[in-house]
């Protein structure tokens, strides 16, 4: 079974930092997301230094011991929230090094998301919570598409789930960014994975999925190829029997003929 993501949104703001203001050696037990609007921003986490700057997002994971404080430019202005994250009942940024900092693709984009999420955690609407989370979500998503885990021991188990999710969805057409978002993985690093793995790009992996059913129901039943086709999760049958030829030397109609001659 594929655990569970969840989301809760905590509480945020938008900060204008004054001179002189720091933090030293802060613990507390949300996680911390901070989005660097104008300036730069110094922060130590585990003995390791970064300066994040304009368009950057930090994370910085619940109980990690952490200082923050102005460079020499004396200035920030930054989005921050606190959320919890959790797949299943683990930790979920436990495989991920600190600080964690990644370059926004759109400014702009990023700071609508970040002023979605406070403004809506405070408007007294029934579905708040929900806005804010999926507000949230957007925002997590965005920083995952741009950094990978340092370990790879939940990475391996990741992969053996994503494994077993298509052999049981072969049917259902997916793409790159849909399976890699499902498993926590940016595309790039879920095909490295992957492949590492099987032997097989993800999408690959479906495709020969499909046709090795294909293979099986022209095989073992009388279903008209049309209906396999539909079964295995092909809708084009120029591109089914493209794909089947490809793969096996010749046509499905063609491959079922030649078994009803060789029995």
């Amino acid at each position: 079974m594929i655990p569970f993501i969840s989301v809760s949104y905590i509480f945020g703001s938008h900060t204008s930092l004054n001179k002189g203001w720091k933090w030293e050696n802060v613990i507390i037990p949300d996680n911390k997301l901070y989005f660097i609007e104008e300036g730069e921003l110094f922060i130590e986490m585990n003995g390791k230094k970064t300066i994040a700057k304009s368009g950057d997002i930090v994370l910085i994971p619940s109980y990690t011991k952490h200082s923050c404080s102005l460079t020499e430019k004396a200035l920030c202005k930054k989005y921050w929230i606190h959320f919890s994250l959790k797949r299943g009942s683990s930790v979920f940024f436990k495989d991920y090094p600190v600080p964690v900092c990644a370059q926004a693709s759109n400014k702009e984009e990023t700071a609508k998301l970040f002023d979605n999420a406070i403004l809506s955690s405070r408007l007294s609407d029934p579905l708040k919570s929900l806005k804010t989370s999926k507000y949230l979500l957007d925002i997590v998503l965005e920083f995952f598409s741009h950094v990978e885990p340092i370990s790879d021991s939940v990475g391996d188990s990741q992969i053996d789930r994503a494994i077993e999710f298509i052999d049981l969805n072969f049917s259902s057409d997916f793409t790159l960014e849909e399976l890699s978002s499902k498993f926590c993985y940016t595309p790039n690093h879920f095909i490295k994975k992957f492949k590492e793995k099987t032997g097989y790009t993800p999408i690959k992996y479906l495709t020969a999925k499909k046709l090795s059913e294909a293979k099986l129901l022209l095989e073992h039943s009388k279903l008209p190829v049309n209906e396999i086709m539909e079964k295995v999760g092909f809708s084009d049958p120029a591109y089914f029997s493209k794909t089947f030829k490809k793969a096996m030397g010749c046509s499905p109609r063609n491959y079922r003929e030649s078994l009803t001659k060789n029995k």
